[in-house]
């Protein structure tokens, strides 16, 4: 079975590649070298390399772009902060649910963009 790839978006600690399975391919905008690149340029960019998953913790970016017709699974970080110490253990579910089999029947099913917003479980 082919890897799914997976983009970590600019904002996000790059050290949190490093907790991804190695049966998923992660990449960061810097490994693209696409850093600085506006979303719009950026979505065409990842769409065109066939990268399947998107994560970023833009919470502008679902309405800042036309995101319905991208063959690509985003999913928005609800977190407090993009520190490292913040987004470590919501990467590591994230990285659980992409393994998971209930994530495969959901990926050979869509057939536009697939948005999730994942809320950290941590009390306010």
């Amino acid at each position: 079975m082919q890897k799914l790839k997976i983009l970590l978006d600019e904002h996000l600690d790059v050290r949190l590649k490093l907790l991804f399975d190695v049966q998923l391919e992660v990449f960061t905008i810097k490994d693209k070298k696409w850093q600085g690149t506006l979303n719009g340029d950026l979505l065409q960019l990842i769409v065109k390399d066939k990268i399947e998953v998107f994560i970023t913790n833009d919470k502008n970016l679902r309405y800042q772009q036309k995101l319905n017709k991208l063959d690509l699974i985003i999913i928005e970080l609800n977190t407090k902060g993009n520190q490292y110490f913040i987004t470590e253990p919501v990467i590591i579910e994230i990285n659980k649910f992409l393994l998971s089999n209930k994530f495969r029947l959901q990926l050979k099913k869509r057939k536009k963009t697939f948005y999730i917003v994942w809320n950290d479980d941590v009390d306010s």
